[in-house]
């Protein structure tokens, strides 16, 4: 009997490689025969309890999808949390399972004040970034009065800008991305958010769009601060139930 806590959901059919053993396929139990898995059968950080039987890996812990392979709602499948970080990089979360993604942003201190968050694409499971001038954005501010903030060439899909100010409340955010692994069509973004201002005493919200301005497949993506580190905070990918 193993144990082990997923790091990533499972798309379809999982082998699993225990003490030199060799690739064994994990299966579940449905009707009384075992079978292959369906997508999300493992979801992230699920505790899958399995039995070798001498061919497969059985699994005895709770699914994390109902047999059918469909569950509502959003599926959490990669989060990272922020530790003087030069960068998050989810590379496993994005897949043909989904077609749009919820982005939440907690509690997110940057190392200094006023430093622009946003997200760069990788059409090669995160092996490089496109750092070039292909992203469009424009994002609306208001506190005491309104701004707005636009470019039509930067060089990544700019979210928010956030604070590191102690008496402040760390910023909250949701960032939509619609068909990521599309063969046709930009890339889309929606974005909404709230913070107080550097001063710590005048709310401040945002609200955005943007696009990644290719028609290539985007496979992964980092989360970045313009300037200096992440200090602090929680970055989550949740695919949204088809």
């Amino acid at each position: 009997m193993y144990q082990f806590k997923a790091n990533t959901a499972n798309t379809g059919a999982a082998t699993i490689n225990f003490n030199s053993l060799g690739a064994k396929t994990i299966v579940k139990v449905a009707g009384g025969v075992t079978t292959t898995l369906a997508d999300n059968d493992i979801r992230y950080g699920q505790v899958v309890t399995l039995t070798y039987d001498g061919t497969n890996m059985q699994m005895q812990s709770t699914l994390g999808n109902a047999a059918s392979g469909t569950t509502p709602g959003m599926i959490l499948l990669e989060q990272y949390t922020a530790s003087s970080s030069s960068a998050l990089n989810f590379t496993s979360c994005l897949s043909s399972t989904y077609d749009t993604y919820k982005i939440t942003f907690t509690a997110i201190k940057t190392s200094s004040n006023g430093v622009y968050v946003g997200i760069q694409v990788s059409t090669d499971g995160g092996s490089s970034y496109v750092t070039s001038a292909s992203y469009v954005y424009r994002i609306i501010y208001w506190n005491t009065a309104s701004a707005q903030d636009n470019n039509a060439s930067a060089t990544n899909m700019r979210l928010f800008q956030a604070t590191a100010t102690a008496a402040s409340p760390n910023l909250n955010a949701e960032v939509t991305y619609y068909n990521p692994l599309g063969s046709s069509g930009y890339k889309s973004f929606t974005v909404m958010g709230s913070t107080l201002t550097d001063s710590g005493t005048v709310a401040a919200g945002m609200l955005g769009t943007g696009y990644y301005a290719a028609e290539t497949a985007v496979n992964a993506f980092r989360v970045i601060p313009e300037s200096g580190t992440l200090a602090s905070g929680t970055v989550r990918c949740y695919g949204l139930a088809k």
